[in-house]
């Protein structure tokens, strides 16, 4: 039986149903990554909302992810798009701001 990366526990015949064989992580910690990454996503657009972020910031929103065991590789993938996003805006704001 599959054995969860995070929670450490056995899934059992009927979590294997739910387990993420790429993440090894079990149905019920595999939900809860998700909620700390979208709450993770919530902070940096917050954090990004008209200005750009200090190192600080920078470093809170990574050890935020990494307080719940959640390799920062793995939240900078989930937030690629928005972070893309947010270089293509920079220059434009920055070519309309003059």
């Amino acid at each position: 039986m599959p054995v969860c990366t995070r929670c450490h526990k056995d899934t059992g015949l009927l979590g294997r149903l739910n387990f993420n064989k790429q993440a090894n992580r079990c149905g019920k910690c595999e939900q809860e990554v998700g909620q700390i990454l979208v709450n993770f996503r919530n902070s940096f657009m917050n954090a990004f909302n008209n200005t750009l972020i200090n190192d600080s910031q920078w470093e809170g929103l990574i050890n935020y992810v990494k307080s719940y065991g959640i390799h920062p590789s793995e939240a900078l993938t989930f937030i690629r798009g928005d972070g893309l996003h947010f270089l293509e805006e920079v220059p434009r704001a920055h070519v309309e701001g003059f």
